[in-house]
């Protein structure tokens, strides 16, 4: 019973870690690509 409840709990926290990756990787993409062409033109 422990373990069933410690795994769902270890399993939404690693989904919901992975989807703020997601968020965070997306909303940063932009300024990465920004970046590499200001760097790139200079």
């Amino acid at each position: 019973m422990m373990r069933d409840v410690m795994w769902a709990v270890a399993t939404v926290f690693f989904l919901v870690t992975v989807f703020f990756a997601g968020l965070v990787a997306l909303w940063l993409l932009p300024f990465v690509l920004i970046f590499m062409l200001m760097t790139r033109r200079f």
